[in-house]
């Protein structure tokens, strides 16, 4: 069975703090981390409406929290 590593995320743009989790096949460097939050930031924030680029998004912090069985 395959493991994803799930690592929780947070970033700010202007007056908005984000969490949310970002899960990967593999253990993820600093640098791949951050360019995948950033993504996935930027794509969460226009869904709910809000129009914002990378160069708007903060990173604040990464927390890993293990991996976890997929069921593949």
């Amino acid at each position: 069975m395959a493991a994803d590593h799930c690592y929780r995320c947070v970033v700010d743009f202007g007056d908005i703090r984000m969490t949310f989790p970002v899960y990967s096949p593999r253990q993820l460097t600093n640098d791949e981390l951050r360019d995948i939050a950033i993504e996935q930031a930027v794509q969460n924030a226009n869904d709910t409406g809000h129009n914002v680029t990378a160069t708007d998004i903060k990173p604040v912090g990464f927390n890993y929290e293990g991996a976890y069985e997929n069921g593949d």
